[in-house]
């Protein structure tokens, strides 16, 4: 999507050397986004911003300050942000792909990027487990618009062939992703969470919906949904209802069906089922729900074009997520 905030800003032949919205981190020549937060208002600072010579300041009110700096009022700055940071950074990246949903969504996200990378797709991530690039860091799932910009024009340059990305729902409420232009998406799950922020149910799958309906590529991206979601069907009349196709996941009839787990010991066989072909994964030491996970990573890396089978020959090797809760072991009574 086109910033229209950006061609004002050119327009005005105004010189831009950075982007914030921290008071703390404005330089000279750089451009200030003043958000009103939930627990901080930027439109507070604004008078502080101005002493650091700044190039323009960004601002939804329309107030009037002794300045020689140019103000451009607007309506949503959340957006008018993401898209000037997504249009401000040179960004070309072949295969941008999110995840999001309750659980699963650093665990599915670090198994995309392991098969791909095993299959000689370049890939990086940015989500709960950091990026690639240390200097640019980040306490938030999905980072902010400015810091996702600046780290995807740092995987351009670095000659990334594809990007794997978290979604969390505040990220998505306060579009911090609008205007991405996504190749393959994907729902993990649904249950009771963030509601401090969301207040109920609704509001906050509609704030996870957000990141298939408002994708800059939604007309040619892959959805993908997971169908054991207690709320699959409000999900699929959600999606539907926005002309959202998708496909599905899951142990419930699905396009890609898990079938069955077999374990022996502390081994696991899953098989996977997609086009009348059921395909064979075989895990080594990995808990039954991050099998899971790596399923809906495989079924994501086959919708970008790659063999299921070749993908299949990946899985015993996979690695448990850093971070995350690993098998023990297996008791004789199969009790983990």
């Amino acid at each position: 999507m086109v910033s229209n905030l950006l061609k004002k800003v050119k327009a005005k032949g105004l010189t831009i050397e950075g982007m914030a919205i921290d008071s703390h981190n404005v330089k000279k020549n750089f451009i200030f986004f003043a958000i009103p937060g939930s627990k901080d208002d930027g439109n507070k600072y604004i008078k502080e911003v101005l002493k650091k010579n700044p190039a323009a300041i960004v601002t939804t009110q329309n107030k009037k300050y002794k300045s020689k700096v140019p103000f451009f009022f607007v309506k949503n700055i959340r957006k008018e942000l993401a898209l000037f940071s997504y249009n401000y950074h040179q960004i070309a990246i072949a295969n941008k792909i999110a995840i999001t949903g309750t659980n699963g969504k650093t665990s599915v996200a670090f198994y995309v990027q392991y098969i791909l990378t095993k299959l000689g797709n370049k890939c990086g991530s940015i989500g709960t487990l950091g990026s690639n690039f240390k200097q640019i860091q980040s306490n938030l799932t999905t980072p902010d618009s400015i810091q996702i910009a600046q780290l995807l024009n740092k995987f351009t340059l670095n000659k990334y062939n594809s990007i794997v990305m978290e979604a969390s729902s505040h990220a998505l409420d306060q579009n911090r992703v609008f205007g991405l232009d996504y190749k393959i998406l994907a729902l993990t799950n649904i249950s009771h969470d963030h509601l401090d922020y969301h207040k109920n149910i609704n509001n906050y799958i509609n704030a996870k919906l957000k990141l298939f309906i408002n994708n800059k590529n939604k007309n040619e991206a892959i959805n993908i949904i997971s169908k054991d979601t207690k709320y699959y069907n409000l999900i699929k009349n959600k999606l539907k209802k926005n002309k959202i196709n998708f496909k599905t996941f899951g142990f419930k009839i699905s396009d890609y069906q898990i079938m069955k787990f077999d374990r022996m010991s502390e081994k696991i066989n899953a098989k996977l089922k997609h086009l009348k072909k059921t395909y064979t994964f075989k895990f080594n030491n990995l808990p039954e729900f991050q099998v899971q996970n790596f399923l809906l990573a495989a079924t994501m890396v086959a919708e970008m074009g790659y063999e299921l089978k070749k993908i299949s020959k990946l899985s015993l090797a996979a690695p448990n997520v850093p971070g995350r809760m690993e098998l023990a072991g297996v008791k004789k009574n199969k009790a983990k």
